[in-house]
Formats: C-alpha cells, structure tokens, sequence
C-alpha cells in the first residue's frame, strides 16, 4: 500500500496499464502490482477488490483510549491473553515502547503538553511508526492487533482510522475510571514499575505524573464526541468502559457487529482489576490413572487420597485473605474426591470441567490404542490440538466449552481453587 503522511489506500483500489511505443495497452495491474488479464481488466480487478476487502474484514485492530492510569496496557493484556487463547493470533503493541526508542525513558511531563511542538512531532512520529507495525503484521496472518496509546484527542483516532481504512476493521475501546482510589493505585504501580522513572524517588516520579496526567486532561476529547442528530453515538465502531474495573460501572457500545466483537464486549463486561489468587490443580491420582487407563470415572487411589490430605493441609495453612472462598470441581468422582478433605469451603460443580471425552477411546491405554486404532494414534501425535476422539472431543472442543468458565473466572473478587483434569 502506498502511504503520505500517514494515510494510506487499499493495495488494490486502483488500476494501472502499460502500454507499447505504439500506445496499445500490453498488460493490466493494481496498484500492488497483481497482473490483470487483458480481456475485461475490470471483473478481474473487481474480484481482487472483493479478495482484498475480505482480507481486511478478517483483521481487527483494538485501538485504546484514554487518560493515563486508566487500566488501558492492564485491559490491553488480558485481551491478548483471552483472545490468544480462543485460537486468534494476537499482537499486543504499546505506543509507549516506540515512544522510548525515538525520544527514550527519561522525559518529564512537559514532554506531553500539546503546545511543546518538538515533542509533539516525536510522540505523533512514534505513534506512526506503531500503527504502521501492527497494520504489516496483520497484513502478513496476524488477526487481532491491539494498540495501546492514550489517544484522546478527535484528531489522533480520526487519523488512525484513515491508516487503518481498506486495510482491517476497527474498534475503538476506551477505558473510564472516576474512582480516586483505583487511580491512585493505579498511578503508584506505573511509577513503581515504568521504565520512564527508573532510579527517581517516588514522590518525584507520582508527582511527575500527575502533572503528566493534566497536560493529557486539557486536550482531552471522550469517544462519541463525533455524535449528531442522524448519528447519536457517531459514525465509528467503539466500547466504553465507565469504572467497570470498580465493579459499579457501566459499558456503552457503538456500532458493534460479529461474533468476535460481541466476544469482546461479553470478556470485557466481566472483567475486574481487582487481583486475587487463583489456585489450579490436577486432581489425585485415581485407580485408572494407576493401571495406565484414560478416562473413565475410577475412584482415587491411596496415593490419590494421600494427595487429597497434603491439598487440604495446605489450603489449610495459606493466611485468611489468600484462602480460597471456594472450590471448584468437575462432574468427575476423582475431582471431587480431591477436595473432600476441605470441608468448611463451599464445592461448585462444573460439567465444563469434565476431562475430554475420549470417545470410543474412553477406559483404553495409550498401547491399547496404539495397538487397535494405528491410524488414529498417529493421527493424534501429528496434532494433539485437533484431533478429535470417534464420539468424542478435540482439545478445541474443550476450550470452546471452558470459554463461560474462563468468563466466570474473570468476575471473582476472592481467591478460588480449580481441581481439574490433565
């Protein structure tokens, strides 16, 4: 594609020619040099446009808004880690990073006022150079980039979308947080871990970025400000966040379509900033586990019961506040075996939770099937990920059925257990 200033045009929205000393058209090409037949130039074009705007559908940019210690990096990262793993290939990319390497670490608040023109080319430079890095790498597979700026100003995200436009769809997610309490932790955690402040004294650095924060809030323009009497959240695609990481917010959406987005918009709804732990475990081992059988329904095995004791001892001995609240097992008797011996914390039953189905392969060794089903047992070694079990499940089934307990997961404000499967 070609770019000036920061603007660019579908690789295949126009169409060149080339022709003899003669002047007779010898050959028929887009704009990035794909050669069109010389007979109807035009349907050929048209089919390149079709293949191109399909491609661009398939691409995704999460675009970031919002004043700094809002949560956006933190929202930004638990995006890519849910959406890596449902199965999208996910690039986070921070504008602040490219920021450090064209202008680097230590630069103070003044560095972001809007009048301090040097620095203002420096940060709109960086910015380009961001965008234009995550826009190639989805050209070249990637499916989902997430661009984490602040972006607050009508002018910034209007020239983002111009970028991005022909090339991938577009959400902007903007992140809104009036809550003092969450800002000033918020604050003290970027201070603490940024590289913009490392070696300056705490009081320094906080103060310094309070006085970053301001000179963001005098240029500050909120998503859906574009809105008009035809248009009342305005023509763009967004998601606003309003202390939802509280936990009494709200979510206004805008022009929000597809299965992905509304995945999106469903992961984000119940997310919290509020940090516990979260403790996993593979339940004990069972009597089929013992004899080398997959599957089945065994119970535990006196090393499985043994397990069961220390796992329970050892809950036992965690400090109140990082105790788990509650346990959470599959259908299965050696997950709940597991979690007998905890006996004052509350049990929740999950069928999402169920080891994978193994089919017509259920209570068989690995040799057993080896032996019976080569085909199949080769078939599984080439691709644990896909292969699906006669009658049975694939690992991607498992993830599918486990997405409303990742979801689930996400909302809990007190330490849980998981007694699971391998």
């Amino acid at each position: 594609a070609e770019r000036d200033g920061g603007q660019s045009t579908s690789a295949s929205a126009e169409m060149g020619q080339e022709t003899d000393s003669s002047g007779r058209i010898i050959r028929h090409y887009t704009a990035d040099g794909v050669l069109l037949p010389l007979k109807n130039p035009e349907v050929a074009m048209e089919k390149c446009n079709s293949h191109a705007n399909a491609q661009a559908r398939r691409r995704l940019a999460l675009v970031l808004v919002g004043l700094p210690a809002r949560g956006k990096t933190f929202t930004s990262q638990k995006l890519t880690r849910y959406l890596r793993w449902m199965g999208f290939t996910t690039k986070h990319f921070n504008v602040g990073s490219y920021r450090r390497k064209v202008s680097g670490a230590a630069v103070g608040a003044g560095f972001f006022d809007a009048g301090n023109s040097d620095a203002a080319q420096a940060r709109e430079l960086a910015a380009k150079l961001c965008m234009e890095d995550m826009l190639r790498w989805m050209e070249g597979g990637g499916q989902v980039g997430i661009y984490d700026a602040t972006n607050t100003t009508r002018k910034r995200r209007e020239w983002l979308a111009e970028m991005a436009r022909g090339r991938c769809k577009l959400i902007f997610i903007e992140t809104i947080s009036n809550d003092p309490r969450l800002i000033t932790q918020n604050i003290k955690e970027k201070v603490e871990h940024s590289s913009d402040y490392k070696g300056v004294p705490l009081d320094e650095a906080t103060a310094d970025f309070k006085r970053r924060i301001k000179e963001y809030e005098r240029v500050y323009e909120p998503v859906g400000t574009e809105s008009s009497p035809t248009r009342p959240g305005g023509k763009g695609s967004y998601i606003k966040l309003i202390d939802i990481a509280s936990g009494s917010g709200h979510m206004q959406i805008n022009r929000i379509q597809g299965y992905l987005p509304g995945r999106i918009v469903s992961f984000l709804v119940n997310t919290t900033l509020h940090r516990c732990p979260i403790y996993i475990t593979r339940h004990g081992e069972s009597t089929d586990n013992a004899l080398g059988r997959m599957g089945g329904d065994a119970s535990l095995s006196a090393g499985g019961d043994e397990f069961a004791r220390n796992l329970a001892a050892y809950i036992k001995s965690l400090p109140p506040n990082l105790r788990p609240q509650s346990v959470w097992i599959s259908m299965l008797k050696r997950s709940a075996e597991t979690a007998k011996y905890l006996h004052d914390i509350p049990k929740v039953v999950w069928r999402q939770l169920n080891e994978i189905d193994m089919g017509v392969c259920d209570g068989m060794t690995y040799s057993e099937i080896k032996a019976a089903m080569p085909a199949e047992f080769e078939m599984r070694a080439k691709d644990k990920l896909r292969f699906r079990y006669s009658r049975g499940e694939s690992y991607l089934d498992v993830i599918q059925r486990l997405e409303s307990l990742i979801i689930e997961l996400e909302r809990q404000q007190q330490p849980v257990l998981i007694v699971a499967h391998q």
